[in-house]
């Protein structure tokens, strides 16, 4: 608790040394682009993006089900508390590292490569866990998976600003508020040991296989609008 009392007051006082001192002018006069509906309109009027929400969705549905049942199954393969936070740890060390990667230069500037390539981490991940119940396999891919998840929420925000207009923008993240809380709840429920599935190891490896199988869907999907067109586009 007292480790927990002092990173939140570091982190308020970061916060209160990088934020402008200047007041930040907003412009009211911005055209109103609507809500929820409005947003699901103009993501799905994007063919790409329209794809690329399959893993997207996927991704929250699945790592939520996966944190359900990794509480349980996680502990069992630790032995103790102090292995399973630095297997919880290493997904976190992992995420921070692929988000500076997602936003680098040469990823920030591409839109599907970090959804897609970051589901693909995920998936793996996920799924080797469940298949290697080793406490070291399972810290190394977390790494791996944590890397995955920072790159593909970067990728999540880079696609969203690339192909979006400025004034569409609240729209659409309304829209996809909503998805990813509806998937994180479905998550949680399938998810819950012996609620729809007894096995936590079975769930998770299903986990696995359901993020890796979305991405799969949505680069089926790419390359079939692609193929329909003379010049590739869904980049």
């Amino acid at each position: 608790m007292a480790l927990n009392a002092l990173g939140f007051t570091v982190l308020a006082l970061g916060a209160g040394l990088v934020v402008p001192r200047r007041a930040v002018r907003v412009d009211l006069k911005e055209p109103r682009a609507g809500g929820v509906g409005a947003g699901a309109r103009i993501l799905f009027t994007d063919r790409l993006l329209a794809l690329l929400l399959i893993p997207m969705a996927a991704v929250v549905l699945f790592t939520s089900a996966e944190g359900v049942a990794g509480v349980f199954y996680l502990r069992s393969v630790a032995g103790n508390d102090t292995l399973y936070a630095v297997m919880l740890g290493a997904w976190s060390v992992g995420a921070l590292i692929g988000a500076l990667t997602g936003g680098s230069r040469f990823l920030g500037a591409r839109v599907r490569t970090p959804v897609l390539l970051g589901g693909v981490l995920i998936g793996a991940a996920i799924l080797a866990e469940g298949l290697w119940p080793d406490a070291l396999v399972i810290l190394a891919v977390f790494l791996l998976g944590g890397f995955g998840n920072g790159m593909h929420n970067t990728g999540v925000r880079n696609a969203v600003y690339a192909r979006i207009p400025e004034a569409h923008h609240g729209a659409a993240w309304a829209y996809l508020t909503v998805v990813f809380k509806i998937m994180v709840g479905l998550g949680f429920l399938l998810g819950t040991p012996g609620l729809v599935v007894d096995s936590d190891r079975l769930i998770i490896i299903a986990a696995g296989t359901g993020s890796l199988a979305a991405v799969l869907l949505a680069l089926v999907g790419i390359r079939a609008a692609n193929r329909h067109r003379r010049t590739p586009v869904l980049n």
